[in-house]
């Protein structure tokens, strides 16, 4: 009777445990960490240097006497990036300004950045990723025949700088306020689908992450300003987040210590808090590999760090002399006239 037990038994727990539900797998990705490209100043113009993780260090890699770089943007997966240059930026009374901006791409195979486009004078030029394949441009200029009516003129770049679309639109200030672009907001689920970050965008207060099997919610911080990125570990284990206020409303970026930002590091599998950094600057971060990247402090105090997750540890500040950071060099900013 026994071999008969044990034949009866073995189908009965293999068919008991196929019909347990699974769970979502966040599915890692592999990266190497190898370089990266960041905004600092070259002697009096803000040009662009290249960091080696080979041997940690990092030298001149772009500049030019006649243009600044004014902002530098990568994709999400960092494959590819463009950078903006301009003659001149600034502010005239109340309005914003910029003078000959151009733009240049970094594809993945390039060793040196490529010229793309004359994108001319205005008032301001925005800038960002639409996805990993499109890349956005909109520059606002006055009209010359109305002194009401702002042009928004919008190009649409592939990963290589080649337009895909041009589009024109006009605004009357007086009745449509100054155009800017749509505000994004940061991506709150995990990549696989597995948790989601819950938090109050009105009024910040607590941020959570919830699972989204069970609704198990995990306490990961109390927060005091708006989230502004959200990002995860190519191994899914880390979870990062970012909260910026640069509102005439903070009174303390008047002040010798501004309280702007703060970068929050939070384990998913230990399910606490790791990190925290809170002070001045954008905060603006980037991860690959076992690494976090991110700015921290206001002009000639800013700098870049590259910390180790998994080893828990700060492992190169990069300091340039007048400032340095991700996306450009973080400015205090100007309010009013």
């Amino acid at each position: 009777m026994k071999p008969l037990i044990i034949i009866i038994i073995v189908p009965f727990l293999f068919i008991s445990c196929q019909k347990e539900p699974k769970d979502i797998k966040e599915t890692p990705v592999i990266r190497t960490f190898k370089s990266f490209v960041f905004v600092g100043m070259i002697g009096k113009q803000p040009g662009l240097y290249k960091y080696s993780a080979a041997n940690n260090t990092y030298s001149k890699f772009w500049e030019s006497s006649e243009e600044n770089v004014v902002e530098l943007s990568y994709s999400d997966n960092h494959s590819s990036a463009f950078f903006l240059t301009a003659v001149k930026e600034g502010k005239e009374g109340i309005f914003p300004f910029i003078k000959n901006a151009r733009l240049y791409v970094l594809p993945d195979s390039a060793s040196k950045p490529e010229y793309v486009e004359e994108i001319g004078s205005g008032l301001q030029v925005f800038s960002r990723w639409e996805s990993e394949t499109v890349f956005r441009i909109v520059i606002n200029s006055w009209d010359k025949n109305i002194s009401t009516y702002i042009n928004q003129k919008t190009i649409i770049f592939n990963t290589y700088g080649r337009i895909l679309q041009e589009q024109k639109k006009t605004f009357d200030i007086t009745t449509d306020g100054y155009p800017r672009l749509p505000e994004i907001k940061p991506d709150s689920l995990s990549p696989s689908g597995k948790f989601f970050i819950s938090y109050n965008e009105a009024s910040p207060d607590s941020i959570v992450l919830v699972q989204k099997k069970n609704n198990n919610e995990f306490f990961i911080t109390r927060i005091n300003k708006p989230v502004n990125e959200i990002a995860w570990s190519d191994d899914r284990n880390f979870l990062f987040i970012s909260t910026l206020d640069i509102t005439p409303a903070n009174t303390s970026i008047f002040t010798s210590s501004p309280k702007t930002s703060s970068l929050y590091a939070y384990s998913v599998n230990e399910k606490k808090l790791v990190k925290e950094w809170a002070g001045g600057g954008d905060k603006n971060f980037f991860t690959i590999s076992d690494f976090l990247i991110f700015d921290d402090g206001f002009g000639r105090n800013s700098s870049i760090y590259i910390y180790n997750f998994n080893k828990n540890k700060i492992i190169k500040q990069i300091k340039v002399r007048g400032g340095c950071g991700l996306r450009k060099i973080p400015e205090i900013p100007q309010f009013g006239s």
